[in-house]
């Protein structure tokens, strides 16, 4: 045999077989979507609020710059995977801990049930004073490609008035599956002072408190938009306002007063008409805006198809404040004199000044006239350049006493207003008013007649002498103009 042909190494068989070698992943369970206005697990300390809108039926063509309400919200405000400007606000009662369902979502979807323990630790506007963590035990069903499940924070939101940054921080552990995440979601939350009331209700019963909003109609008016701009007005660049005692609510009732009637170069307008209601198209026979949008007043608008009034000043903050829970009054103050044409003299109680609520003629101080064998009824009047006049002073009156002028800038007003953050009386509020001056102009108080119909005029003076439009400047330089309580 040839060597070429030499037999090498053994042939061994085929080798073993192996095991393969396989990696079995846990799932995954991830947040996916967090709701805060739900009634899931009997909520109540939440309230719906509105997407903004540029359009308003009323106003077909206008750009309202998100001013306008849209719908209400009821989808979850925080979805996965959605940017964060694209997720919505939420909105919760103050002093108060916050409630939300939290929608799980597991990767894949999974035969066997599944238990754990979510925690999540809170922030707001990065402290951790308020909101304190919180962890919940959960059992996710088999086969479920999504479960809800309700929490509910410990501690509570601060005793204010304010929109907060809310960092919600969160973990999940348990056996069988991994958490997927996020580590931490980001929310932008109001804190109101309670239900949001109806802006159009109001009585003369002053133990009336206001009417409060349904749960389902939430804050009624309250879009991102507004209650941005009231934040701002109330808390300045910090959006927050405290509330928890009757200085800080003298306060925010001030604050919104002053950012309505003092904010340079935007409306509202003022007309010196006495319509309630801002009008579509700023006229004193226009159209009427709802009560719900005077929140309209704020789109910059250089026709001024907004005017508003002074009544209807009062009436924007009243709808303001009614967002947030918070009551006002519209009030009328009507000129008095205490010195009668026969020279007797009238003492006057505060509430005999003015009226609440809506307008009441009854509380107006009456006197009749024998003019050239004809009877009169007049009433005092602020006169005005031209023998116009004024009927009444608006203002909005405050649970904590303070009358606040409709339409003044508060520089205008005296030093003791601002000092005081209001009126402390309607008597206070008419000596100022009463001593006032248009231009040039000094005002004062007479009795005047006016025929609607036949647009006839009348005039006297504390003594009971007659005047006519074309003289009626005599009864100041002569010093007899009525003197006010």
């Amino acid at each position: 045999m040839s060597s070429k042909y030499r037999v090498g190494s053994r042939i061994g068989g085929p080798s073993a077989p192996r095991s393969p070698v396989v990696s079995v992943r846990p799932p995954v369970i991830e947040i996916r979507e967090i709701h805060f206005a739900t009634t899931r697990g009997g909520s109540t300390r939440f309230h719906f609020l509105y997407h903004n809108s540029n359009t308003h039926p009323l106003l077909p063509g206008k750009n309202l710059q998100w001013w306008a309400r849209g719908s209400k919200i009821t989808a979850p405000e925080w979805v996965r995977g959605r940017r964060e400007n694209e997720n919505y606000r939420a909105c919760f009662t103050r002093n108060g801990p916050i409630s939300m369902s939290v929608k799980l979502g597991v990767t894949p979807v999974s035969l066997a049930a599944f238990t754990g323990t979510l925690s999540v630790t809170p922030t707001v506007d990065d402290s951790a004073d308020y909101l304190q963590p919180v962890s919940v035990f959960f059992h996710y069903p088999a086969g479920a490609a999504d479960y809800w499940f309700d929490l509910v924070t410990n501690g509570a939101l601060p005793d204010e008035v304010g929109r907060y940054i809310l960092k919600l921080r969160w973990d999940i552990t348990g056996t069988g599956f991994q958490f997927g995440g996020p580590p931490e979601t980001r929310h932008r939350v109001y804190a109101i002072y309670a239900q949001p009331m109806q802006a159009g209700h109001d009585s003369a019963s002053t133990a009336d408190t206001g009417r409060q909003a349904t749960r389902d109609e939430g804050t009624r008016t309250g879009t991102r938009k507004r209650l941005d701009h009231m934040m701002f007005l109330i808390g300045g660049r910090m959006r927050r306002h405290p509330v928890a005692n009757q200085d800080d609510l003298v306060d925010l009732y001030w604050q919104l007063h002053r950012g309505i009637n003092d904010t340079p170069g935007v409306p509202p307008y003022f007309d010196g008409a006495h319509d309630l209601h801002i009008t579509v198209d700023g006229t004193r026979n226009g159209t009427p805006l709802p009560l719900d949008d005077q929140w309209l007043a704020w789109v910059p608008n250089p026709a001024n198809w907004n005017d508003a009034s002074c009544i209807g000043h009062v009436q924007l903050a009243k709808t303001m404040l009614a967002s947030v829970g918070l009551f006002a009054r519209r009030t009328w103050v009507f000129p008095h004199t205490t010195r009668l044409p026969n020279g007797t003299t009238r003492a006057f109680a505060d509430t005999d000044l003015y009226c609440l609520g809506s307008y009441d003629e009854s509380k107006l101080q009456t006197w009749t006239f024998r003019h050239m064998g004809v009877d009169y009824t007049a009433t005092p009047k602020l006169m005005e350049p031209g023998a116009a006049w004024e009927n009444f002073e608006a203002c909005m009156l405050s649970p904590t006493g303070k009358f606040l002028t409709g339409g003044y800038e508060t520089r205008t007003n005296p030093a003791s207003f601002r000092a005081n953050k209001g009126f402390n009386s309607a008597a206070e509020l008419l000596r100022w008013w009463c001593n006032t001056s248009r231009g040039s102009f000094r005002r004062f108080v007479c009795w005047a007649y006016h025929n609607e119909a036949t647009d006839e005029v009348h005039l006297w003076d504390v003594n009971g002498g007659h005047y006519t439009e074309s003289n009626f400047e005599e009864i100041r330089r002569r010093g007899l103009t009525l003197p006010v309580p």
